[in-house]
């Protein structure tokens, strides 16, 4: 998990000499950081799904999705929604979405890719939380 704070790339000098001989300093920049946690899953009515991973995928350097994959460690097969859910660092959410009807293989993992109604800029946010439900 990311803490809040500062990536400070501020004293990176490349030092170098010239043909004139003389040095130059090149200040890099400095990140101010949007504490995102790495994400969190629940499975709820269920003993053999598990959310193995969960990655937000991008469109250019906006949040517009998330792919999860599931593992069903049962011997038949399941159905499920997974819900994804984006939160402010104070709780309050940015974005839900749901995909309802999921089959889930017998001991195989299943990819979930679900698409925002909107893309997020990365700072608009700080917590994924991800529930599967199992439903058979």
């Amino acid at each position: 998990m990311r803490r809040p704070g500062t990536v400070s790339v501020w004293a990176v000098l490349l030092a170098g000499v010239v043909l004139s001989g003389s040095a130059v300093a090149v200040p890099i920049l400095s990140l101010s950081l949007n504490p995102v946690d790495g994400g969190s899953g629940a499975v709820h009515n269920s003993t053999a799904l598990v959310t193995d991973s969960q990655q937000l995928t991008y469109t250019e350097e906006n949040v517009s999705g998330i792919t999860i994959v599931v593992n069903n460690t049962g011997t038949s097969d399941l159905s499920g929604n997974v819900t994804v859910v984006l939160r402010t660092i104070d709780g309050a959410v940015i974005e839900r979405k749901t995909q309802t009807g999921t089959v889930f293989s017998s001991s195989d993992s299943t990819t979930v890719m679900l698409t925002f109604d909107s893309v997020h800029p990365v700072d608009s946010f700080s917590l994924t939380k991800v529930t599967v439900e199992g439903t058979s």
